[in-house]
């Protein structure tokens, strides 16, 4: 498992995209999280004060530039002034939350429960893939090959099994727990009860681990 204390923040955007070690990807998120969320909440205090918007604006703001993050990781670290990788992270990730405050004073965005009833159940690899894309030919030839990879782990498994492991690597990461329409339509799917599934879930990680 991540070294908590030791991992620089350059460290913990590699990791959180790092499809071969789930579990590590999501406690590499929740590190970064940790580490830059009291930077960016001052920042978005002074924004949406400007802008006449909440202090609940400037909180969903900052999860959504998260996700944007996980979901985007566009950082290149040779653009940075000088060595400070650091500041260089802090600076990006205030540009992007920028953006969102911005969409969310134009009204842009939908509200949060409705941005969270876009995420659909992962049925195959290839649905996982068109979700991580980020249209930069490099990065997606690695995801490519991920997928691949990822689909030999899974052959021994149940359609079940892999459903609801590929939903819970999606989304999981950035919730910690996946909203309650999503668990929902994996029981309608799947014909299983929640606690089925949670067993399920914990089975398709040990059986990926011990591929």
């Amino acid at each position: 498992m991540i070294d908590n204390n030791e991992l620089s923040g350059w460290d913990l955007l590699k990791k959180m995209t790092d499809l071969e070690n789930p579990d590590d990807a999501r406690v590499a998120f929740r590190l970064f999280c940790a580490r830059y969320s009291h930077r960016l909440l001052r920042y978005a205090g002074v924004c949406c004060n400007k802008w006449g918007l909440s202090i609940a604006d400037g909180e969903r703001a900052i999860d959504i530039t998260f996700e944007r993050v996980l979901r985007h990781h566009s950082f290149n670290p040779s653009k940075c002034d000088g060595n400070d990788l650091d500041k260089g992270i802090e600076i990006w990730l205030k540009r992007i939350l920028h953006n969102v405050i911005y969409d969310i004073k134009a009204g842009r965005l939908s509200n949060l429960e409705a941005k969270e009833e876009s995420m659909e159940v992962m049925r195959n690899t290839e649905n996982l893939y068109d979700l991580w894309a980020t249209g930069n030919e490099e990065d997606d030839e690695r995801l490519k090959k991920a997928m691949l990879l990822l689909d030999e782990k899974m052959k021994g498994m149940s359609e079940n099994m892999k459903i609801i492991y590929l939903t819970y690597m999606a989304y999981e990461t950035q919730h910690h727990y996946l909203p309650r329409y999503l668990t929902a339509k994996l029981q309608e799917i799947t014909g299983l009860p929640q606690s089925t599934i949670k067993v399920y879930k914990q089975r398709a990680k040990k059986y990926i681990q011990n591929y």
